[in-house]
């Protein structure tokens, strides 16, 4: 899908799907909310706005993981959007999770970064290290790659 219509889908902002309409549509605006936030959070991260980052996000380690989670006030109710990264790995890599309560929003952030960094892995030993893309998807990896190679990124993590 990507590669055949990469100027009509470029990413999976706002992908989901459901049996139910009402539940689909809703589902989709949590993916664009959760990107969103995403994206705020890295530009707190790269411009070492770490006062900002602690007076907005709730910040603690589980397991391996340093966890960031924020909540949103929706009209079905309060979202959490976690972003979990693992510090312990060469690159870093990043889950999020979005979930009506914090502990499954934590949960799912943990476990898409654990996916996060076995695609990351399996990518980079399939193309030998090297960093090249034929797809958009793969465009999308190279991007979580990058970030997680970035040392500002780890540098700023590390701080808070």
């Amino acid at each position: 899908m990507y590669s055949l219509h990469p100027s009509i889908v470029p990413n999976t902002t706002g992908f989901a799907a459901h049996t139910d309409k009402e539940k689909a549509i809703q589902s989709s605006i949590y993916e664009v909310i959760e990107r969103k936030a995403f994206h705020y959070f890295i530009k707190l991260i790269m411009n070492n706005k770490i006062d900002e980052i602690y007076s907005n996000f709730h910040i603690q380690n589980k397991k391996d993981f340093l966890l960031f989670s924020k909540p949103y006030l929706t009209q079905a109710g309060e979202l959490w959007i976690t972003f979990a990264f693992d510090l312990g790995r060469k690159i870093i890599p990043v889950g999020m999770g979005k979930q009506n309560n914090l502990a499954e929003s934590i949960d799912d952030a943990i476990d898409e970064c654990i996916m996060v960094n076995h695609s990351i892995e399996k990518y980079l030993i399939s193309h030998s290290n090297k960093q090249s893309t034929q797809s958009m998807s793969q465009e999308e990896l190279l991007s979580f790659i990058n970030l997680g190679k970035s040392t500002l990124l780890q540098d700023n993590l590390e701080k808070a």
